[in-house]
């Protein structure tokens, strides 16, 4: 910018040289004589530089590498090798141990920020002082059903300090950042369902019958709370032979429907769920009994597999397939007219036969 302004006034100068009085005389000569020495100049120097103001940087990550080698004079925090997870209504404890470095102090461990339910308390004996314990059984539903887990937690564990030798000391110690970040994780309840329990329905019925029965079924991790209910899955079995004979396993899951007279399904506490059901072969028409190769036998019953499952949005329970042999009336053959008999001829009366002179 002084380059351009220096070239102006020099340009100017020059023009109103030419142009002006000679009035001007010698002074006016000096002085384009001199603006030209200052244009000269001012190229050879060139701009004027701009002042540069160094300043220094100290990295946070050498003061917290620098921390971490004073804390590790003093104590350490032994977590173990293993990953600490959780897992929705089951109960899981996770051993801690402070080892103090130094024998002039003595230090007590601390946390702070546990996830509602969780406690951390001192296990310490004669045999393994300093040790703690973080026990923790996360509430059913504490990971919502449109959350992905694992759900990860964070915990401060706080060293105290409770004596030193000396006050040096104890203000060395007191000055440091003792306080350790740990992680754990939240999972959903692993544990599977248990085997169904059937009640109310027996092995054989007659065609005809409404049969109401129930279905119990304990689903860890599902309870009255829970977004999604268990329900109840009745199917075709894939065996359709019955053992050890040639007839087939007919299909008994169309004959299970709702009971209209009870809830369809009841939360029992303590995880337990009951499905109400009825085995209708009054308003299910049944089946004929065939045989292995698909043709109906000539028999007067069918027999029917179910298989039976409850379902959640995370977990489902084993099978359990139930039989039922639907009995059907045998039909009364009509009744026979009775056919007249004729005696034998040993029991034939003797007929009066008339001899010459009258005499039998």
């Amino acid at each position: 910018m002084k380059n351009v302004l220096s070239y102006t006034l020099m340009a100017a100068s020059l023009t109103f040289a030419a142009c002006g009085s000679s009035n001007y005389g010698d002074s006016r000569e000096a002085e384009i004589k001199q603006i030209r020495e200052n244009a000269k100049q001012q190229l050879q120097t060139g701009p004027t530089p701009v002042p540069e103001k160094i300043v220094y940087v100290t990295k946070d990550k050498e003061v917290i590498k620098e921390q971490a080698t004073l804390n590790d004079n003093y104590f350490k925090i032994d977590l173990g090798d293993k990953m600490m997870a959780f897992y929705e209504g089951q109960q899981t404890s996770y051993k801690i141990t402070l080892r103090v470095q130094d024998s002039d102090i003595q230090m007590k461990l601390t946390a702070k920020g546990l996830p509602t339910g969780a406690e951390f308390r001192d296990i310490s004996t004669a045999q393994s002082p300093n040790t703690y314990e973080l026990r923790w059984t996360p509430a059913t539903n504490t990971i919502s059903y449109d959350e992905q887990p694992p759900k990860v937690y964070n915990a401060t564990l706080v060293p105290v300090l409770v004596s030193a030798k000396t006050q040096e000391k104890a203000n060395t110690v007191k000055g440091l950042s003792l306080e350790k970040t740990v992680f754990f994780s939240l999972f959903r309840n692993q544990e599977k369902p248990s085997q169904l329990t059937v009640t109310g329905l027996d092995k054989e019925v007659k065609e005809g019958d409404v049969v109401p029965f129930s279905i119990t079924v304990k689903f860890p991790g599902v309870d009255a709370n829970s977004a999604v209910k268990p329900s109840l899955s009745p199917s075709e079995d894939e065996t359709t032979q019955v053992v050890g004979s040639d007839y087939m396993e007919m299909d008994g899951a169309r004959y299970v429907s709702k009971d209209p007279s009870r809830p369809s399904l009841e939360y029992l506490g303590d995880y337990k769920w009951k499905f109400n059901r009825v085995f209708d072969t009054k308003n299910m028409p049944v089946e004929n009994q065939k045989l292995k190769n698909g043709t109906v036998a000539n028999v007067n019953f069918t027999q029917t597999r179910i298989a039976l499952r409850v379902v959640s949005a995370f977990n489902a329970s084993p099978s359990t397939v139930i039989r039922v042999k639907i009995n059907r009336p045998t039909p009364e053959a009509p009744a026979t007219p009775a056919t007249p008999t004729t005696p034998p001829a040993s029991e034939a009366k003797p007929q009066n036969v008339k001899t010459a002179g009258g005499k039998k």
